[in-house]
């Protein structure tokens, strides 16, 4: 086993990842205080088990969904600064996750997520065109995902979400032609599943 700072690489990291569900319980249970604290344990282990220069997919990965946890909850908390905070540095981790893995679906599917919780904490946050963008990246990768695995039920719904939120961000932002077309295909992929 591989020892860092004295503690059990693999016992921390089953730590975290029990902290993480209890945290993801508690969240669905509506106990936001004790899933902030269950998954700000968990960040700070996966933290810990990064050590700086670090490129090994495993531990860049489950920091990244860490951070997305964390950011998701302080979105949903009203700390939409907090919440900026980690999404931007898990989509930055993603972004480094595919460079070192290359376009596995995996990595691409962790990025396109990435980009969708970015976005959508962008819309609201009131910006539009940087939503936009970030929603347009994660809807191509996406797309490349369809192209990689096939039309399965995952991907499909990955692209049916990403086309959503942008016809709904369209629509807000009066560009009711560009929301039409991406609704309208966000329908029918949904009719599909």
């Amino acid at each position: 086993l591989l020892i860092v700072r004295g503690e059990v690489t693999e016992a921390l990291r089953d730590l975290s990842i029990g902290l993480e569900r209890t945290g993801t319980l508690w969240r669905v249970l509506g106990d936001l205080p004790r899933a902030e604290a269950a998954f700000s344990e968990s960040l700070a282990l996966r933290r810990r088990l990064l050590p700086p220069g670090n490129e090994r997919p495993e531990p860049l990965r489950d920091l990244a969904v860490a951070l997305e946890k964390v950011g998701d909850l302080r979105r949903e908390l009203g700390d939409l600064s907090g919440a900026e905070a980690a999404l931007s540095e898990s989509l930055a981790l993603c972004r480094r996750l595919l460079a070192v893995r290359g376009d596995v679906p995996e990595a691409l599917h962790d990025l396109a997520v990435s980009l969708r919780l970015v976005g959508e904490l962008r819309i609201t946050l009131g910006r539009s065109s940087d939503a936009e963008s970030a929603l347009e990246e994660a809807l191509a990768l996406c797309r490349r995902l369809v192209a990689l695995r096939g039309e399965v039920p995952q991907t499909l719904r990955d692209v049916s979400v990403c086309l959503d939120r942008l016809g709904g961000l369209r629509e807000a932002t009066g560009d009711l032609a560009g929301a039409e077309l991406a609704l309208s295909e966000s329908l029918v992929l949904s009719r599909r599943l």
